[in-house]
């Protein structure tokens, strides 16, 4: 029998990383960070060698995908959930300059330009996904998506999610604004295809 798996595909800076908090505190997931590839189904043997708190079908596995090269193969499109979380530029570019400095705000802006655009095109070949705005987070409304897309008995507890808004101005204006730009264009794109959302 096929293990259930869900991949959480995010950038940098969207919040991701709490939702997989919250979302391991339930007794059936276990979603990884551990920036792995999976460029064929075989590759997916590597989330199950880490012991599950469940030892049964109702056991979900996962892994958080925030770079362009993490997947690759139609197959794990066909087979695997997936839950889409993308964040405004404003936001996700000073939240990423805030925790890695190391990269200049050109490469940041570029790398969220060019993962929304990933996202956009990933999302298309797995109809019935879920999507995820910084709203629908901060606000707990994307939660009961997840829940039904999961089948998950327990609902999930938005009181332990804690994130965080930066309103330092790191980045400067003329790459905000080529981000925003590239968030609407995709966050439009994102609205036409069938996913589960609240926009």
């Amino acid at each position: 029998m096929m293990k259930k798996v869900v991949f959480i595909v995010s950038h940098h800076g969207s919040g991701s990383l709490d939702l997989i908090h919250l979302l391991n505190l339930n007794p059936r997931i276990h979603i990884q960070n551990n920036g792995s590839a999976y460029y064929h189904p075989k590759d997916l043997t590597s989330l199950y060698e880490v012991e599950h708190k469940v030892q049964n079908a109702a056991a979900i596995y996962g892994d958080h995908l925030v770079l362009n090269g993490n997947l690759s193969c139609r197959a794990i499109f066909e087979s695997c959930q997936f839950i889409y979380v993308i964040r405004p530029a404003y936001s996700a570019l000073n939240s990423m300059w805030a925790s890695n400095v190391k990269y200049s705000a050109k490469n940041l802006s570029e790398y969220y330009c060019f993962r929304l655009r990933r996202i956009c095109e990933m999302a298309k070949r797995t109809p019935g996904a879920v999507l995820l705005t910084w709203t629908d987070l901060t606000s707990a409304a994307g939660l009961p998506l997840i829940e039904e897309y999961l089948e998950l008995k327990k609902p999930l507890d938005p009181s332990i999610m804690h994130f965080v808004q930066r309103d330092e101005d790191y980045i400067s204006a003329d790459f905000v604004n080529r981000g925003e730009e590239a968030y609407e264009r995709y966050l439009y794109y994102l609205k036409q295809l069938d996913l589960k959302t609240n926009l």
